[in-house]
């Protein structure tokens, strides 16, 4: 999981100002979900879809790729490198 003081820095790139639609409920946990995927979803011998080999703890895999889907799309991966 991401540290308070990693949070701190990514979270301006990550939280949106108040807008259209409902706030995400828990970003941290999303991030830190699509960063353990990057870890670990290429071991050798996984037989999963890299989503759904995310631990239940990240929540269900198919809101995290739908909010991966949503930062890639808004340039989020292209600041942050």
């Amino acid at each position: 999981p991401l540290s308070d003081d990693e949070w701190a820095a990514l979270a301006p790139f990550v939280l949106r100002a108040a807008g259209p639609g409902r706030p995400m409920r828990d970003p941290r946990q999303r991030l830190d979900a699509v960063f353990w995927l990057a870890a670990h979803a290429r071991l050798p011998g996984r037989s999963l879809l890299p989503w759904q080999a995310l631990p239940p703890g990240f929540g269900k895999p198919d809101t995290v790729s739908r909010q991966f889907r949503r930062w890639a799309q808004a340039g989020l991966w292209s600041r942050l490198l």
